[in-house]
């Protein structure tokens, strides 16, 4: 769900999806797939604050 939610931001490898970077810039689409994620595997934070990023349903 995370790379069809996010596409050119996660791939599936080995059957588990990963993301492409660990630092990425925010995107309505990263919080999308947050969001999706069935097991809550995404945590968003943003790297100035260290305060956590809700993700966007």
């Amino acid at each position: 769900m995370c790379e069809s939610a996010a596409a050119g931001h996660f791939a599936v490898v080995d059957g588990v999806s990963r993301p492409l970077a660990e630092v990425m810039e925010p995107n309505p689409e990263i919080r999308e797939a947050a969001g999706f994620c069935p097991v809550e595997a995404i945590t968003l934070v943003d790297t100035v604050t260290g305060e956590e990023i809700p993700p966007a349903f």
